[in-house]
């Protein structure tokens, strides 16, 4: 039925939308496809032109929504101005670059004091962001020469821009490699070396040897760095404080590290050489898991640089819902956008919402169809398919590319590779496949990876909620047609796929549906004029769990899926109540869960006593530690395991470094560090292939892996 062709094209067409991030899609000759597969969400490329324009924008959206796409193809539109640069950082990686090892950490908390570390981190967190601000920039810098030579007459710019090049990566290295950024381990390593000298030698010499080399003292460092200290009796040094140690250090770093002392000589520079702007692309700004981090980046980095009057940097930030924190950026001078189809297509009228998600998931592969096939899209599925094909590709993926491209994937393994068409049951099969291998190994394999206690508390509670939502699902399909309204009564068939809760409530859900457990439909007001929230449970759950997806035929969506008996908070509340018990540290008195949002307006201050604080009790406390002890030894990082999970779920396919960053949304330096400390734990095995003309490392589970990690995957929601 299909030609050898046809399987190569449509297995490029999966590959572009599962790799739906900063996958720079290439044609044979090595050109750059991404324009032209480009799709926006809104007319007139309105999406795009929030990252073309003159201002700071936030893009909001789960996992997969394109957010990185479409920085991707701003980059390739700002190349082609004359006066206009774009450099693109993904935080993730800056991050990386920024961790402390263990053995650091206490070395520096012996010696500064355990508040000195979040200084420390503030320090490295802004070299890594320079450092790499300034790498990308000579990247972008050297690009823009190149497209100049070829696609630009200015003539009368190209030596001012090749200096301005020159200073800069002269710069970079200066800057980076020498004085301020050198000298601040300099001045710490120097500062603990010297008390341990003087401790244990009674020596008030200047020298200081660290790791087997003469160094600065730390008055020569300190001398250096404008600081007027005097080397000290050692009995005075043996007793100089912490928290003494600590102020010098941060007195150095507020001398040295204001973004905009720094780069300021930047934006003068590339002034002079006639650009009007730079662009700076924050991706994967949420993935930064530490909350304080997440804040020291906004207030050091990014809102001094917003705030900044000289106007020549913006920022475009992607950013996950419930995971932003602007600081003292000013919310009504910035763009704000979120790309998930329930707020970008927000309608009063429920039925247009839909109508326009539906068209945009067609418009994608109407587009990528011509890009990479020489057949159209709808001949890969099955004629009786067909009429209502992208109506149910857009409920079992809500619109997000990536889940497309993954869905697709599965339809073209288990169906379209051996000659058939994509049927209604093949395609509700490769929806559970999704939900099983993408979505529920979050809770089903978590136990396997390290996390913070709470973290796990918060991961099975979540787990357990899901649950509650799903029972409360069945028991309400076997109920209504007896206990129900008269709406009910009248069906043959109870859907019970989607469920509302009041507005203010929506917290509750974050987590799920960050996780696309849940996604939020519609808002609208209920029969009695409260404001709520719609919510539809995932597609491949609902498949496997036998829940009707949708609503009756002939029945009107907006009253339907607002029937009293899908109002799900009651249910909520009362699993919370299992939870969480919120309880005044003086008093003694207990709240309900439903005042927490409003405790917190007070700092968690008692009501009744006003003088205790109100403290959260979370359960599944004993659950949790069971877990801990039975998995401690096998648990791995985060980032290891999904290198491992990734090779797991597709072992035939050729995993080296690039790849495996593309799938799992890193950098490839990144991987190819984790991969060689697996490799070391006989969890990887590597060899090299010769792949697009080059010899690379392409690894492999072990045995040892296979068993250990993905030999006992769960397959039902109530399994462990």
């Amino acid at each position: 039925m299909f030609s050898q062709t046809s399987f190569s094209q449509m297995r490029k067409l999966i590959e572009s939308l599962k790799r739906y991030n900063r996958y720079d899609l290439k044609d044979e000759d090595d050109n750059s496809l991404i324009e032209q597969v480009y799709v926006d969400q809104l007319p007139d490329e309105g999406v795009l032109q929030l990252a073309l324009n003159d201002n700071t924008c936030f893009f909001i959206g789960r996992k997969g929504t394109g957010k990185s796409t479409v920085f991707l193809v701003a980059q390739e539109r700002i190349r082609k101005t004359n006066n206009r640069l774009a450099v693109y950082l993904d935080i993730k990686s800056v991050f990386a670059q920024a961790q402390l090892s263990r053995l650091e950490i206490k070395k520096y908390t012996d010696a500064l004091g355990e508040e000195a570390i979040d200084t420390l981190n503030t320090y490295l967190l802004h070299k890594a962001f320079i450092g790499q601000f300034l790498k990308e920039l000579i990247v972008e810098m050297s690009k823009y020469i190149r497209l100049g030579l070829m696609e630009r007459l200015f003539s009368d710019r190209e030596a001012e821009i090749q200096n301005a090049l020159d200073q800069l990566t002269a710069w970079g290295e200066h800057v980076l490699n020498t004085d301020s950024y050198r000298d601040i381990p300099l001045f710490i390593e120097a500062k603990i070396a010297e008390k341990g000298l003087l401790k244990h030698q009674a020596s008030t010499s200047e020298a200081v040897e660290i790791k087997g080399e003469s160094c600065f003292s730390l008055s020569q460092v300190a001398s250096k760095l404008g600081f007027n200290i005097k080397s000290k009796a050692s009995n005075n040094i043996t007793e100089e404080s912490s928290h003494e140690l600590h102020k010098e250090f941060k007195d150095i770093l507020t001398l040295y590290f204001d973004v905009k002392s720094l780069l300021g000589p930047i934006a003068d520079l590339l002034k002079n050489a006639g650009f009007k702007r730079t662009y700076i692309f924050l991706d994967d700004f949420s993935e930064v898991e530490e909350e304080t981090t997440l804040k020291t980046m906004v207030d050091v980095l990014i809102a001094p640089l917003n705030n900044w009057s000289n106007d020549f940097f913006k920022y475009k930030i992607a950013a996950y819902p419930g995971r932003v924190y602007y600081g003292i950026i000013d919310k009504s001078k910035i763009d704000e956008i979120s790309l998930d189809f329930y707020d970008i297509y927000a309608s009063k009228k429920l039925p247009d919402l839909e109508q326009k998600a539906i068209d945009y998931t067609q418009r994608m592969l109407d587009k990528r169809s011509q890009v990479f096939l020489s057949i159209d899209f709808l001949d890969y599925v099955d004629p009786v398919f067909r009429s209502t094909f992208y109506e149910e590709l857009f409920k079992a993926t809500m619109n997000n590319p990536r889940r497309i491209g993954y869905l697709l994937h599965y339809c073209f393994n288990n169906q379209i590779v051996h000659g058939h068409r994509i049927t209604t049951t093949a395609f509700k099969e490769a929806a559970i496949k999704l939900y099983r291998e993408k979505d529920e190994p979050v809770f089903s394999q978590n136990v396997k990876i390290q996390q913070a206690f709470g973290e796990r508390l918060m991961v099975q509670s979540q787990r357990e909620l899901l649950q509650a939502i799903v029972s409360k699902a069945k028991d309400l399909a076997k109920k209504l047609p007896i206990d129900g309204s008269e709406l009910f009564k009248k069906q043959k068939q109870i859907f019970t796929s989607h469920f509302f809760i009041h507005r203010d409530f929506e917290y509750l859900l974050l987590t799920l549906e960050h996780n696309f457990f849940v996604t939020k439909y519609h808002e609208q007001a209920d029969r009695s004029g409260k404001d709520i929230t719609i919510y539809s449970l995932n597609y491949g759950l609902c498949q496997r769990e036998g829940i009707l997806l949708g609503r009756p035929e002939k029945t009107d969506q907006g009253k339907y899926y607002t029937e009293r008996a899908f109002n799900y908070l009651p249910t909520i509340q009362e699993f919370l109540k299992k939870f969480i018990t919120i309880k005044c540290n003086n008093c003694g008195k207990e709240y309900p869960t439903e005042q927490l949002q409003a405790l917190k307006l007070y700092d968690m201050l008692c009501y009744a006593c006003k003088k205790g604080n109100c403290e959260l009790s979370l359960g599944y406390k004993a659950l949790v530690e069971e877990i801990e002890e039975r998995y401690r030894a096998i648990q791995l990082p985060q980032l290891d395991f999904e290198i491992l999970k990734t090779i797991n779920d597709n072992p035939t396919d050729d995993w080296y470094p690039t790849v495996l960053a593309e799938e799992i949304d890193t950098n490839y330096r990144v991987i190819s560090r984790h991969a060689e400390k697996l490799i070391r734990a006989g969890l990887l095995m590597k060899e090299r292939k010769v792949i697009k003309s080059k010899g690379r490392p392409v690894y492999s589970l072990t045995t040892e892996a296979s068993n250990t990690y993905f030999s006992d995957s769960p397959s039902s929601l109530h399994q462990e």
